[in-house]
């Protein structure tokens, strides 16, 4: 059976473009472009709101998104995503911004470098993903997830599911002023089960990997 990639929903502000969280952002644009291209096409001339969810994208392809969108006849007017809203000037880079991003997309990141910055607590319920490295500026509840494919930093307390270096990078680390993960994951090692220590409050650790097992420690001994 085949499942949808995106989702139109009539609202007062116009047509709701929802996209769906775990799926290729490339089969994505291809749906949108094909659902957007049919005929008897109600909403041209309409306006648009594009409803990412918790899913992180960078500009580029929030710029591609949009680009779709406007060609088809719509208007988009706002962008809905985990970094909050987003209107419409917000969402077109210069053409000088997107070669840099694609330039970079092209060169392994350092540290920190390209990062997603999320500036909230990520509450039950919800699922962050970053293709890069993933800074939360506030909490990460129980019950919420968060997952990067490089190293993920929160700074404040992590006490959710956390999964750095998706799918296979063991270099990663996560770190966090409190960290009291429900569980822990990096690359495709998970640590083990919480071992009672007792955390001053707002004491940075860190998780990597060291032979074969994630380990933690005082972000300060670690000498990062």
């Amino acid at each position: 059976m085949r499942i949808d990639q995106v989702v139109f929903k009539g609202t007062k502000d116009g047509l709701l473009v929802v996209i769906p969280q775990n799926q290729d952002i490339e089969r994505v644009k291809k749906d949108l472009d094909q659902k957007l291209s049919r005929p008897h096409r109600f909403f041209v001339g309409g306006k648009a709101v594009l409803d990412l969810g918790d899913r992180w994208v960078g500009d580029g392809i929030l710029a591609e998104l949009s680009e779709i969108i406007e060609h088809h006849g719509l208007k988009l007017i706002k962008v809905v995503g985990p970094f909050g809203v987003k209107m419409k000037e917000e969402v077109e880079p210069s053409t000088q911004e997107l070669a840099q991003e694609r330039q970079e997309d092209r060169v392994a990141a350092g540290p920190l470098e390209g990062a997603g910055i999320l500036r909230r607590t990520v509450r039950s319920g919800q699922r962050v993903h970053a293709p890069g490295n993933l800074v939360i500026l506030g909490d990460v509840n129980p019950g919420a997830e968060v997952l990067a494919g490089g190293d993920i930093i929160v700074v404040g307390a992590l006490r959710g599911l956390a999964h750095a270096g998706l799918p296979s990078n063991d270099q990663a680390v996560v770190v966090a002023l409190r960290l009291s993960p429900t569980q822990l994951r990096i690359a495709n090692v998970i640590a083990r089960s919480p071992d009672g220590r007792s955390r001053g409050p707002n004491i940075p650790e860190i998780a990597r990997i060291r032979e074969g097992t994630i380990v933690i420690e005082s972000f300060f001994a670690a000498g990062r």
